[in-house]
């Protein structure tokens, strides 16, 4: 929080765990008044990426570099909260050429939980095995999210279980689908 003191404007997360745990800033000092408002302010400015980049792309445009069948995973520390489900799925939307997938019975929690993947690698393998399942019957080209926990885990999944899929951050994809002003579509960012 010193960090930003002397700073204005959002503190933008790339990582949907690590903004749910800014978010409960205030509550770690609750016992202290000096730092509990300092903490409530830094808590005001703290925006996950997908919410903030969502009320920036009016005179954006954005297409896939070829037709992609896109998987989207729901961290769960972002789907439990207010915007968390709308926000990434709205931008996602905003991509020509890109058709979303979701599984049938709701989203399903990758296994990685923070540490817990390390703590109970097995269980956690399970976890992810019925995430992954349940993606890969949708036949995806890609599968984002906006968490970078999560990302670690469908990328090491996928790798495990040779899976002809890609797994990329929202940001990435996002950039990679940008269709700059002269009508051609972003090579830069191409993954």
């Amino acid at each position: 929080m010193a960090a930003f003191a002397g700073t204005t404007g959002p503190i933008i997360t790339s990582c949907a765990s690590c903004s749910s745990h800014l978010e409960t800033y205030p509550d770690l000092f609750a016992d202290d008044p000096g730092w509990r408002e300092k903490a409530r302010s830094f808590r005001a400015r703290v925006r996950e990426f997908s919410s903030f980049f969502l009320e920036k792309t009016e005179n954006l445009k954005f297409a896939a570099q070829e037709t992609a069948r896109l998987f989207y995973h729901d961290p769960c520390h972002l789907r439990f909260t207010g915007e968390g489900r709308e926000a990434p799925r709205r931008l996602l939307d905003l991509v020509a050429d890109c058709r979303r997938f979701e599984p049938d019975d709701g989203p399903h929690c990758c296994g990685q939980g923070g540490l817990f993947h390390l703590g109970y690698p097995d269980l956690a393998d399970q976890i992810f095995a019925t995430a992954c399942e349940s993606a890969l019957a949708t036949g995806p080209d890609i599968v984002v999210t906006t968490c970078s926990g999560c990302l670690m885990q469908w990328q090491t999944g996928l790798a495990a279980r040779h899976a002809p899929v890609r797994a990329v951050h929202l940001a990435v994809f996002m950039a990679s689908c940008l269709v700059p002003d002269s009508g051609e579509r972003s090579r830069f960012f191409s993954f």
